[in-house]
C-alpha cells in the first residue's frame, strides 16, 4: 500500500513539475513566426494574451500588466485574451495580434503599438532617456530582487499556485516552484538578503529622485519608466501576502503616489483601486 502512495506522490510530483515548467518558462522560443489565433480580427483592434487575472490585480504577472496600464494610458482598443500557458513567439507572455501580426515582449509590443498609431513622447529627451533608462532598471535588477524575495514567501507561492493548480496539490508543487523561480534569478541569486535589500533601497531612491515633487516620471503624463515601476511593484506591493521589500517601498512616498496615480487614472475598475496603501 505504501509503495502505491510512493508511486502516486511521484507521479503526482512529475506531472506538477511539467505544469509548473511550462509556466515559469512556457515553451521554447520559436524560429518562426507562429500561426495568428485570432484570424476574424478587428482593424485596428489589439488582441492582449496574458496570463489570468487574479486578487483584484489587473495581473501578477508585471510585464503583461505594463502592457495592459500603456494600452488604457493612450486610449487604445484592446481585447484581453486570458491563457495561463499559451505562450509567444519568444516563448514567453504577454505577446499580442494587431491587424494579422504577431509581436511578442513587452518591450516590443509597446514598441510596435507606439509606431503603428503614431504615439509620440511628450516629455524631453532628456526625461525620455530617463524613463527608458528607469524602465530597464527596473525590468532587470528590481524585478530579479522582487523574485527572489517572492519565491521564498510560501504564502506568495500558495496564491501563485492555487490560480494554477487545486488547492490539495499545492503543498506538493511549493518546493518545486521555488526551485523553478529560483532559476530564473540568474546572478542574484547569489547575493544575501541584505545585500538584495540595499541594492533595491538604492534602485527605489534613484527613482524616487527622479520623480520629485511630479505627478509622474514622465511629468504630467506617466512615461514608460513609470509604466514600468507600476507594474513591478504593483504586482508585489498590491498582493494580499507579505513581502519584506514592501516596507521599502512606503520609504518613499512619491514612489508609492505615481503608483496609486496609475491604478486610479487607469484601473479603477479592478478590487485594487478600492484598497490602496
Amino acid at each position: 500500500m505504501s509503495c502505491c502512495c510512493c508511486s502516486g506522490y511521484i507521479i503526482a510530483g512529475v506531472i506538477l513539475a511539467i505544469i509548473i515548467a511550462k509556466y515559469f518558462f512556457g515553451k521554447k522560443k520559436r524560429t518562426e513566426k507562429p500561426k495568428i489565433k485570432k484570424e476574424d480580427y478587428k482593424k485596428d483592434v489589439v488582441y492582449l494574451y496574458q496570463f489570468k487575472r487574479a486578487f483584484g490585480l489587473p495581473n501578477m504577472s508585471p510585464y503583461c500588466l505594463k502592457v495592459e496600464a500603456f494600452l488604457r494610458a493612450n486610449k487604445i482598443q484592446y481585447e484581453v485574451v486570458e491563457d495561463n500557458f499559451q505562450r509567444g513567439e519568444k516563448g514567453l507572455l504577454p505577446f499580442i495580434e494587431l491587424n494579422g501580426e504577431h509581436v511578442a515582449d513587452s518591450e516590443f509590443i509597446i514598441q510596435h503599438v507606439s509606431a503603428h498609431f503614431n504615439i509620440k513622447e511628450n516629455s524631453s529627451k532628456e526625461v525620455a532617456a530617463a524613463g527608458r533608462a528607469v524602465s530597464r532598471m527596473t525590468d532587470n535588477e528590481i524585478s530579479q530582487i522582487q523574485g527572489k524575495f517572492k519565491s521564498k514567501e510560501d504564502e506568495f507561492l500558495k496564491l501563485l499556485l492555487g490560480h494554477l493548480i487545486p488547492g490539495f496539490l499545492v503543498p506538493l508543487a511549493i518546493p518545486i516552484a521555488r526551485i523553478m523561480m529560483s532559476k530564473r534569478l540568474r546572478g542574484y541569486g547569489g547575493f544575501s538578503e541584505a545585500e538584495l535589500k540595499q541594492l533595491y533601497r538604492k534602485n527605489l531612491q534613484a527613482i524616487s529622485d527622479l520623480i520629485g515633487d511630479k505627478k509622474y516620471l514622465g511629468g504630467d503624463t506617466p512615461n514608460l519608466g513609470d509604466f514600468s515601476v507600476f507594474s513591478q511593484i504593483a504586482t508585489m506591493y498590491y498582493l494580499p501576502c507579505h513581502n519584506d521589500l514592501n516596507s521599502i517601498v512606503d520609504e518613499y512616498p512619491n514612489v508609492k503616489k505615481v503608483m496609486n496615480a496609475i491604478i486610479r487614472e487607469y484601473f479603477a475598475d479592478f478590487d485594487v483601486a478600492n484598497n490602496l496603501k
